[in-house]
């Protein structure tokens, strides 16, 4: 079986006859690797912390410190709720966020089809006569994002 990349390249490290400065050289290298890896991990748990929005308390530092769950902002908000530092403003920020992207979701839904009786209107078009057509968009125009130009003749098509 042929060895990996790793395998291969820390039998030539242990080997004697590999040049000392190339050793060194990777382990420095490994040690770099080690603390980046660290870094980054200390970052995304201090922005899982931020993006749940916890009071700035004293006691805040202890429980991040201590903390040991999912990193999800629901989960640390609701380990952090039995110390008080959930408050109300971070609560209804959380809130506020799930409320604006629900109507954003159903934004994104009405504007994907046709409003609530659309196909029947739609489907009826071709036998409407102009003042009918006109009497439609000036009284539902505005569900499906059609109006008339001022410069229509008065709003008349006829």
């Amino acid at each position: 079986m042929a060895e990996s990349n790793d395998e291969t390249i820390q039998a030539a490290l242990a080997d004697e006859s590999t040049p000392k400065p190339l050793r060194d050289a990777y382990a420095a290298l490994q040690t770099q690797l080690a603390e980046a890896n660290k870094t980054i991990a200390t970052k995304d748990r201090e922005a899982a912390f931020t993006k749940a929005g916890l009071a700035d308390l004293p006691h805040r530092s202890l429980f991040e410190k201590s903390y040991e769950g999912d990193l999800t902002p629901e989960a640390i908000r609701e380990a952090a709720t039995p110390y008080g530092l959930v408050t109300d403003a971070a609560a209804t920020a959380a809130t506020a966020d799930r409320e604006a992207l629900d109507a954003i979701a159903r934004g994104q839904r009405a504007s994907s089809g046709t409003p609530a009786g659309g196909e029947d209107i739609l489907a009826r078009m071709d036998t409407m006569s102009p003042a009918e057509i006109q009497h439609l968009i000036n009284t539902r125009g505005a569900e499906f994002g059609v109006s008339l130009p001022a410069s229509v003749g008065g709003n008349r098509l006829i």
